[in-house]
Protein backbone atom coordinates (compact mmCIF):
# COMPACT_ATOMS: atom_id res chain seq x y z
CA UNK A 1 0.00 0.00 0.00
CA UNK A 2 1.26 3.43 -0.43
CA UNK A 3 1.70 6.34 1.63
CA UNK A 4 1.93 9.65 0.67
CA UNK A 5 3.44 13.09 1.84
CA UNK A 6 1.56 16.10 0.93
CA UNK A 7 2.36 19.86 1.44
CA UNK A 8 0.33 22.61 3.54
CA UNK A 9 0.95 26.08 4.93
CA UNK A 10 4.47 25.55 3.62
CA UNK A 11 4.64 22.35 6.21
CA UNK A 12 5.41 18.74 5.18
CA UNK A 13 2.90 16.55 6.28
CA UNK A 14 2.26 12.36 5.91
CA UNK A 15 2.76 9.98 5.36
CA UNK A 16 -0.80 8.52 5.17
CA UNK A 17 -2.62 6.77 3.18
CA UNK A 18 -3.90 6.55 -0.46
CA UNK A 19 -6.99 6.37 0.54
CA UNK A 20 -6.89 9.08 3.03
CA UNK A 21 -5.25 11.51 0.76
CA UNK A 22 -7.96 10.95 -1.76
CA UNK A 23 -10.71 11.37 0.51
CA UNK A 24 -8.90 15.01 1.39
CA UNK A 25 -8.70 16.13 -2.34
CA UNK A 26 -12.08 15.09 -3.25
CA UNK A 27 -13.90 16.72 0.12
CA UNK A 28 -11.73 19.81 -0.58
CA UNK A 29 -9.76 19.94 2.59
CA UNK A 30 -6.56 19.71 0.17
CA UNK A 31 -6.73 22.12 -2.89
CA UNK A 32 -5.57 19.51 -6.03
CA UNK A 33 -2.87 21.67 -7.23
CA UNK A 34 -1.18 20.56 -3.90
CA UNK A 35 2.15 19.06 -4.07
CA UNK A 36 2.46 15.38 -3.25
CA UNK A 37 5.32 12.59 -3.13
CA UNK A 38 5.01 9.06 -2.16
CA UNK A 39 8.63 6.23 -1.76
CA UNK A 40 9.41 5.72 -5.72
CA UNK A 41 8.71 9.08 -7.29
CA UNK A 42 11.43 11.18 -8.05
CA UNK A 43 10.11 14.56 -7.63
CA UNK A 44 7.13 16.49 -5.84
CA UNK A 45 4.20 17.00 -8.28
CA UNK A 46 0.33 18.59 -7.92
CA UNK A 47 -1.72 15.81 -6.94
CA UNK A 48 -3.94 17.03 -10.25
CA UNK A 49 -1.10 15.50 -11.97
CA UNK A 50 -0.94 12.07 -10.83
CA UNK A 51 -3.50 9.37 -11.86
CA UNK A 52 -5.76 7.70 -9.56
CA UNK A 53 -5.66 10.23 -7.09
CA UNK A 54 -8.39 12.74 -8.92
CA UNK A 55 -10.86 11.40 -11.21
CA UNK A 56 -10.21 12.19 -14.73
CA UNK A 57 -13.93 15.01 -14.95
CA UNK A 58 -12.84 16.72 -11.65
CA UNK A 59 -9.05 17.25 -12.71
CA UNK A 60 -8.06 21.12 -13.69
CA UNK A 61 -8.27 21.78 -16.80
CA UNK A 62 -5.51 24.39 -16.41
CA UNK A 63 -1.87 22.68 -14.51
CA UNK A 64 -0.96 25.18 -12.24
CA UNK A 65 2.87 23.19 -12.79
CA UNK A 66 4.07 23.45 -9.54
CA UNK A 67 7.80 23.18 -10.98
CA UNK A 68 7.27 19.39 -11.07
CA UNK A 69 11.38 18.84 -11.38
CA UNK A 70 12.48 21.17 -8.45
CA UNK A 71 13.44 18.43 -5.34
CA UNK A 72 11.48 19.99 -2.44
CA UNK A 73 12.37 17.32 0.01
CA UNK A 74 16.53 17.36 -0.63
CA UNK A 75 16.00 21.66 -0.61
CA UNK A 76 18.51 23.19 1.93
CA UNK A 77 16.05 25.73 2.57
CA UNK A 78 13.38 23.94 3.05
CA UNK A 79 10.84 25.89 0.32
CA UNK A 80 7.90 24.40 -0.43
CA UNK A 81 5.88 26.07 -3.12
CA UNK A 82 1.95 26.43 -3.11
CA UNK A 83 -0.77 28.17 -5.39
CA UNK A 84 0.09 28.94 -8.62
CA UNK A 85 2.94 28.26 -10.17
CA UNK A 86 2.56 30.28 -13.65
CA UNK A 87 3.10 33.78 -11.99
CA UNK A 88 4.79 35.90 -15.32
CA UNK A 89 3.94 39.23 -13.54
CA UNK A 90 5.51 38.28 -10.16
CA UNK A 91 8.79 37.20 -11.64
CA UNK A 92 8.62 40.44 -13.75
CA UNK A 93 7.29 42.42 -10.30
CA UNK A 94 11.13 41.06 -8.57
CA UNK A 95 13.16 41.82 -11.31
CA UNK A 96 11.24 45.57 -11.42
CA UNK A 97 12.24 45.87 -7.57
CA UNK A 98 15.39 44.40 -7.75
CA UNK A 99 16.57 47.06 -10.48
CA UNK A 100 14.82 49.75 -8.42
CA UNK A 101 17.02 49.34 -5.71
CA UNK A 102 20.66 48.33 -8.09
CA UNK A 103 19.35 52.14 -9.76
CA UNK A 104 18.69 53.57 -6.40
CA UNK A 105 22.48 52.50 -4.89
CA UNK A 106 24.33 53.32 -8.34
CA UNK A 107 22.70 56.50 -8.47
CA UNK A 108 23.95 57.38 -4.84
CA UNK A 109 27.31 55.94 -5.69
CA UNK A 110 27.52 57.99 -8.95
CA UNK A 111 26.28 60.99 -7.30
CA UNK A 112 29.11 60.67 -4.62
CA UNK A 113 32.14 60.09 -7.20
CA UNK A 114 30.99 62.60 -10.52
CA UNK A 115 27.42 63.87 -9.90
CA UNK A 116 27.65 65.80 -13.77
CA UNK A 117 26.97 62.05 -15.18
CA UNK A 118 23.24 61.90 -13.47
CA UNK A 119 22.60 65.20 -16.07
CA UNK A 120 24.91 64.81 -18.76
CA UNK A 121 24.06 61.19 -19.99
CA UNK A 122 20.25 60.70 -21.51
CA UNK A 123 17.88 58.58 -19.35
CA UNK A 124 17.59 56.02 -21.95
CA UNK A 125 21.12 55.35 -22.08
CA UNK A 126 21.61 55.54 -18.36
CA UNK A 127 19.17 52.76 -17.88
CA UNK A 128 20.74 50.73 -20.48
CA UNK A 129 23.86 51.18 -18.54
CA UNK A 130 22.76 50.81 -15.27
CA UNK A 131 20.70 47.11 -16.96
CA UNK A 132 24.27 46.31 -17.93
CA UNK A 133 25.95 46.49 -15.10
CA UNK A 134 23.02 45.09 -13.04
CA UNK A 135 23.96 42.04 -15.39
CA UNK A 136 27.20 41.28 -13.13
CA UNK A 137 25.67 42.12 -9.93
CA UNK A 138 22.52 39.98 -9.87
CA UNK A 139 24.91 36.62 -10.57
CA UNK A 140 26.86 37.47 -6.91
CA UNK A 141 23.77 37.61 -5.04
CA UNK A 142 22.24 34.03 -6.58
CA UNK A 143 25.64 32.44 -6.10
CA UNK A 144 26.20 34.01 -2.38
CA UNK A 145 22.55 34.01 -0.65
CA UNK A 146 20.48 32.11 -4.05
CA UNK A 147 18.05 34.89 -3.92
CA UNK A 148 18.05 38.29 -4.50
CA UNK A 149 15.83 41.32 -2.75
CA UNK A 150 12.91 41.38 -5.14
CA UNK A 151 12.69 37.31 -5.29
CA UNK A 152 13.26 37.15 -1.83
CA UNK A 153 10.26 39.52 -0.89
CA UNK A 154 8.21 37.96 -3.47
CA UNK A 155 8.69 34.46 -2.79
CA UNK A 156 10.74 33.46 -5.57
CA UNK A 157 12.69 30.84 -5.86
CA UNK A 158 15.60 29.85 -7.64
CA UNK A 159 17.72 27.05 -7.84
CA UNK A 160 19.39 24.05 -10.33
CA UNK A 161 17.67 21.09 -11.39
CA UNK A 162 19.48 19.77 -8.02
CA UNK A 163 18.69 21.71 -5.73
CA UNK A 164 21.54 23.50 -5.64
CA UNK A 165 22.34 27.58 -5.64
CA UNK A 166 23.75 29.07 -9.25
CA UNK A 167 27.67 29.31 -9.53
CA UNK A 168 28.51 32.86 -10.62
CA UNK A 169 28.98 31.65 -14.50
CA UNK A 170 25.31 29.78 -14.42
CA UNK A 171 23.97 33.38 -12.76
CA UNK A 172 25.74 35.22 -15.37
CA UNK A 173 24.63 33.26 -18.38
CA UNK A 174 21.01 33.35 -16.81
CA UNK A 175 20.90 37.09 -16.12
CA UNK A 176 22.37 37.76 -20.12
CA UNK A 177 19.65 35.51 -21.65
CA UNK A 178 16.86 37.55 -19.28
CA UNK A 179 18.50 40.81 -20.36
CA UNK A 180 18.11 40.25 -24.13
CA UNK A 181 15.84 37.40 -25.06
CA UNK A 182 13.70 38.69 -21.67
CA UNK A 183 14.35 42.65 -21.78
CA UNK A 184 15.36 43.62 -24.92
CA UNK A 185 18.59 45.37 -23.54
CA UNK A 186 16.05 48.12 -22.38
CA UNK A 187 15.89 49.19 -25.69
CA UNK A 188 11.80 50.25 -26.56
CA UNK A 189 9.86 48.61 -29.28
CA UNK A 190 12.26 45.74 -28.83
CA UNK A 191 11.86 45.34 -25.39
CA UNK A 192 7.90 45.26 -25.64
CA UNK A 193 8.41 42.46 -27.87
CA UNK A 194 10.72 40.29 -25.79
CA UNK A 195 8.48 40.94 -22.82
CA UNK A 196 5.25 39.26 -24.60
CA UNK A 197 7.17 36.91 -26.81
CA UNK A 198 9.09 35.80 -22.62
CA UNK A 199 5.49 35.95 -21.25
CA UNK A 200 4.11 33.84 -23.91
CA UNK A 201 6.33 31.17 -23.89
CA UNK A 202 6.23 30.83 -19.93
CA UNK A 203 2.54 30.88 -20.10
CA UNK A 204 2.18 28.32 -22.28
CA UNK A 205 4.94 26.40 -21.90
CA UNK A 206 5.21 26.45 -17.86
CA UNK A 207 9.23 27.25 -18.74
CA UNK A 208 11.64 30.29 -19.90
CA UNK A 209 14.02 29.53 -22.66
CA UNK A 210 16.20 31.03 -20.10
CA UNK A 211 15.65 28.40 -17.13
CA UNK A 212 15.05 25.26 -19.49
CA UNK A 213 18.52 25.83 -21.34
CA UNK A 214 20.15 26.57 -17.89
CA UNK A 215 18.19 23.47 -16.36
CA UNK A 216 16.97 26.23 -14.02
CA UNK A 217 13.47 25.92 -11.50
CA UNK A 218 11.43 28.63 -10.57
CA UNK A 219 8.86 28.12 -7.52
CA UNK A 220 6.75 30.33 -6.11
CA UNK A 221 4.77 30.85 -2.66
CA UNK A 222 1.97 32.69 -1.54
CA UNK A 223 3.12 36.02 -0.79
CA UNK A 224 2.37 37.33 2.92
CA UNK A 225 0.97 40.63 4.29
CA UNK A 226 4.17 42.05 5.35
CA UNK A 227 5.86 41.42 2.10
CA UNK A 228 3.47 43.64 0.69
CA UNK A 229 3.89 46.52 2.60
CA UNK A 230 7.43 46.54 2.09
CA UNK A 231 7.12 45.77 -2.14
CA UNK A 232 4.11 48.58 -1.87
CA UNK A 233 7.29 51.18 0.33
CA UNK A 234 9.53 49.87 -1.95
CA UNK A 235 7.48 51.44 -4.78
CA UNK A 236 6.37 54.57 -3.04
CA UNK A 237 9.84 55.90 -1.86
CA UNK A 238 11.12 55.28 -5.21
CA UNK A 239 8.43 57.46 -6.97
CA UNK A 240 8.83 59.88 -4.47
CA UNK A 241 12.64 60.25 -4.96
CA UNK A 242 11.58 60.21 -8.69
CA UNK A 243 9.52 63.10 -8.02
CA UNK A 244 12.02 64.74 -6.14
CA UNK A 245 14.58 64.67 -7.99
CA UNK A 246 13.00 65.87 -11.23
CA UNK A 247 11.76 68.80 -8.95
CA UNK A 248 15.56 69.47 -8.13
CA UNK A 249 17.10 69.26 -11.62
CA UNK A 250 14.04 72.15 -12.53
CA UNK A 251 15.50 74.25 -9.90
CA UNK A 252 18.36 73.58 -10.97
CA UNK A 253 19.91 71.93 -7.70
Amino acid sequence: MKHWHYAESDQQKGPISEAELIQLLESGQLPKSSLVWTEGQADWQPASEIDGLIPKASAPTHSTRLAPRTKIRESSDHFIPNGEQLRPWIRNWARGIDFILFSVVAGFVIGILYAPALYQIPDMIFSIILLVAYLFVEPMMLMSWGTTPGKFLLSVHLRNEDGSKLSYSEGLKRSFKVLTLGQGLGIPLISLVTHILAYNRLTNQGITTWDESGNHTVAHREVSVWRAFVIIGIFIGFIALTVWDTQSSLQGY
